[in-house]
């Protein structure tokens, strides 16, 4: 069998477990652009900082890298709350970055303990709440990959189903 023969059976057998792992990430991916989009509606109410630092975290390859920690309190009709989301679903927003200093120091610029805040929150579940109500990057890069990979789905679908066809023909 020579490359370009193999090369349906490869599309065939291996394809499948790549459009799973796409498919996962295509969910993850659906799920945080509408918890993104609901938070648009949140109310919002006063909070104050409790907490502000880089927490370091081991990467897979074994360094460490400085994401922000940021720890906040506020209360909706006498219920008081902590949370420790900045984005919607804590969805990110901060690159971890190798060095504590630079994450400590801009987290401690933007969120200094004690700093009164802006906290916007769920009407329907107000323990969930977020500093900011979106997150600009992972909407505008998040669309546009879930679209391209739902095409890409569509294309291969139909080309297994025409192969299909001419294979038991």
């Amino acid at each position: 069998m020579t490359g370009t023969e193999s090369l349906p059976y490869v599309l065939i057998c291996i394809l499948p477990f790549a459009l799973l792992g796409g498919w996962l990430l295509n969910a993850t991916m659906l799920r945080s652009l509408k918890e993104l989009v609901s938070a648009q509606r949140w109310q919002s109410v006063s909070g104050r900082i409790v907490e502000s630092k880089a927490v370091g975290q081991r990467e897979l390859k074994g360094g460490i890298i400085y994401v922000p920690f940021v720890k906040y309190e506020y209360q909706v009709a006498g219920q008081r709350y902590e949370s420790k989301n900045i984005h919607p679903g804590n969805a990110g927003g901060y690159e971890g970055i190798r060095h504590e200093e630079t994450v400590r120091n801009n987290v401690t610029r933007e969120y200094p303990v004690g700093k009164d805040v802006q906290v916007y929150y769920n009407p329907n579940n107000p323990a969930e709440s977020a500093l900011k109500k979106s997150n600009q990057i992972l909407v505008i890069m998040g669309l546009p990959m879930v679209l391209a990979f739902d095409i890409g789905l569509i294309f291969y679908f139909r080309w297994l189903a025409f192969y299909a066809a001419e294979l038991f023909k």
